[in-house]
């Protein structure tokens, strides 16, 4: 038991020695094979994670760049849907106001217009003109 205990403490004081070092701290006692030996792991050690950050900021830039097509793909895909309901509007007939049929056209939103088929007592020959009027109906 005390064997592993001693051991357990040589490899502790190994390690903190090699941190001290690590910092910059302890260096008086090294010799010059120790202190190149220590300048390979430090430049080792900063080699690895400048390829850990550069692997990291590589796969966000990817990731943000993916989620950015993603974006403009919904966005034309909505583009297209809002087009086709605009193309896809609907004529109603309404009823008769009065004694007229009116046809109305709405777009799901709260402007719905209406067309009153006029039947004039006189038929209009001016111009070539239509028989149709116009009216936009009270919200």
């Amino acid at each position: 038991m005390e064997e592993t205990l001693n051991k357990l403490k040589d490899v502790n004081k190994n390690l903190r020695l090699e941190i001290r070092r690590r910092h910059g701290q302890s260096l008086n006692n090294m010799d010059f094979g120790e202190l190149c030996g220590l300048e390979q792991e430090m430049e080792s050690a900063v080699h690895a994670i400048r390829e850990r950050k550069y692997k990291t900021i590589s796969n966000q830039t990817e990731t943000t760049k993916r989620k950015h097509r993603n974006s403009i793909q919904v966005n034309k895909n909505l583009l297209r849907a809002l087009d086709a309901e605009e193309d896809d509007m609907s004529y109603q007939l309404y009823g008769n106001v009065g004694e007229d049929p009116v046809i109305g056209y709405c777009n799901e939103g709260s402007h719905l217009f209406a067309l009153r088929l006029q039947q004039p007592n006189q038929p209009n020959l001016h111009d070539g003109g239509s028989d149709i009027t116009t009216y936009p109906l009270l919200d």
